[in-house]
């Protein structure tokens, strides 16, 4: 078959069918331009003070369009509404883009003066967006458990005075140095961690006791540049008070 020939059979061919791809082509994009659609997932939260409330909603925009939010409105037994925020100026949800937006809580809610509680269990709430134009509609997206296959790890977190610590620690240092509150760890290998700024920083490797703590910090004169400290041992996770400093 001649070059030419395979040209002209192409043309006759395949010619429609690029046509009518290129033709779709432009129809979705110019439905991604020209329509919207925006996805919202929403976290109900209760206060022991307060109304139940919807506290937080992730929006994203599933479009090749910004979205201007004037305002976050759920509506509830599809006649009632309720405003969770408004903007002024407006929030701008770009093409593709997620956020997340938080809502203040409240002590109740009523229509006409009667005291109103919405339905949350039911999964019934409609989410919409103003963006001043009209309402947007939100498809409800509901996150699904993706780690059901695995074993969870739980984090076991313990403090003192805001400062995370294991079972490795034997004694804090609380002290004031220049007006300021410090907090030191022992370690049980002698060391001393956390906000501890000081040479020396260890006790070496021997048997830590609080009579040892005590002799260190006069012996290397802290406790004439300390204005105030407090000892405690730790029996992790508890710990009690065993030296202070008498001013």
């Amino acid at each position: 078959m001649a070059f030419s020939q395979i040209i002209c059979f192409l043309n006759e061919n395949f010619k429609p069918l690029i046509l009518i791809t290129a033709s779709c082509f432009t129809i979705y994009f110019a439905y991604q331009k020209f329509s919207n659609k925006v996805t919202a997932n929403s976290t109900v939260t209760s206060a022991v003070f307060s109304g139940k409330y919807i506290s937080n909603v992730v929006l994203t925009n599933k479009k090749d369009k910004v979205v201007s939010i004037w305002s976050v409105n759920a509506i509830f037994d599809k006649d009632n509404y309720l405003e969770l925020d408004k903007y002024n100026p407006p929030i701008i949800l770009k093409p593709y883009e997620t956020i997340s937006l938080s809502f203040p809580k409240y002590s109740s809610l009523s229509i006409n003066g009667d005291k109103y509680l919405p339905d949350f269990i039911s999964g019934k709430t409609e989410l919409y967006i103003d963006n001043g134009n009209k309402m947007i509609r939100c498809d409800q997206q509901f996150k699904s458990n993706n780690l059901d296959a695995f074993t969870r790890i739980y984090k076991n977190i313990t403090k003192f005075n805001g400062h995370v610590f294991d079972d490795s620690v034997c004694y804090f240092i609380t002290y004031y140095y220049k007006d300021k509150s410090h907090t030191a760890f022992v370690s049980k290998s002698g060391f001393i961690s956390n906000e501890w700024g000081f040479s020396p920083n260890s006790f070496g490797n021997v048997a830590i006791t609080h009579q040892l703590i005590e002799w260190f910090l006069k012996h290397y004169d802290f406790d004439k540049i300390f204005s105030n400290y407090v000892v405690f041992k730790v029996n992790y996770p508890n710990y009690q008070e065993v030296l202070s400093k008498r001013v």
